[in-house]
């Protein structure tokens, strides 16, 4: 399995802000599905979609980034 952190940074930073997967979505463009997936390890988004979340999230890519 691969590593999650990506995943867990995600999913914190989401509920920090209090949203929904579903309104990270539409507020990303991402679909939920997706930001499910990210979330539980099963795939992770490539950079551009990295700094889409960032952004929408207000926290810098490299917080998702590190180790």
């Amino acid at each position: 399995m691969m590593n999650n952190k990506f995943g867990e940074c995600l999913r914190e930073a989401r509920l920090e802000k209090r949203l929904s997967q579903f309104e990270l979505a539409v507020k990303t463009g991402i679909s939920p599905k997706s930001i499910h997936l990210y979330e539980r390890g099963k795939t992770v988004p490539r950079f551009n979609r990295v700094k889409v979340l960032a952004r929408a999230l207000r926290k810098p890519v490299s917080y998702f980034l590190s180790e």
